[in-house]
């Protein structure tokens, strides 16, 4: 039965390296786009004295447009008011995330906390908002990232899985 569904055939490890280095780029990339964009410089200018960090500006459009009561009230009074810490929080971490990835080094942890980075994001938006799909779509990858651990493929993972072969990090 198992053979007349396809369920005795496997994945190779391999070909999860195209999942891996793709959203291993991409956190890279974005954390690193937000590093450069200003994202962790003085917000304030003196011509503009209102002006209010880019970060803090998106949550609280975001969080006064959300349906679900429980999370707009963690962007409102958890998030928004520590708005600096969630900058770092969100630029170091997707690169941390992406380094993971993209190096194959903890790659479950790596995977595990993309996950969590866009069920925020898709929170933060809304479940049937249009622009959700995005993050569905990288839930499902990195979920796939998660349980395949491409790490094990021209990645640190396979080196560390040698020396501490029942290490489920690796």
């Amino acid at each position: 039965m198992r053979h007349l569904m396809g369920l005795d055939r496997q994945v190779p490890l391999a070909c999860l390296l195209i999942l891996r280095f793709f959203f291993g780029a991409y956190f890279l990339s974005s954390g690193w786009s937000k590093l450069a964009g200003g994202w962790l410089g003085q917000p304030v200018a003196v011509t503009q004295p209102t002006a209010r960090p880019v970060l803090a500006t998106i949550l609280d459009q975001f969080a006064h447009a959300n349906p679900y009561p429980l999370y707009k009230r963690f962007l409102l009074y958890l998030v928004i008011p520590r708005e600096e810490a969630f900058r770092y929080l969100i630029v170091f971490g997707e690169m941390l995330i992406g380094i993971s990835l993209f190096t194959g080094l903890a790659t479950r942890v790596g995977a595990f906390f993309g996950i969590f980075a866009n069920l925020n994001y898709l929170l933060m938006k809304g479940l049937r908002s249009p622009e959700a799909g995005v993050d569905y779509a990288f839930i499902a990858g990195l979920v796939t990232v998660l349980l395949g651990n491409p790490g094990r493929v021209l990645g640190a993972d396979a080196l560390l899985s040698r020396k501490r072969p029942l290490r489920p990090l690796w």
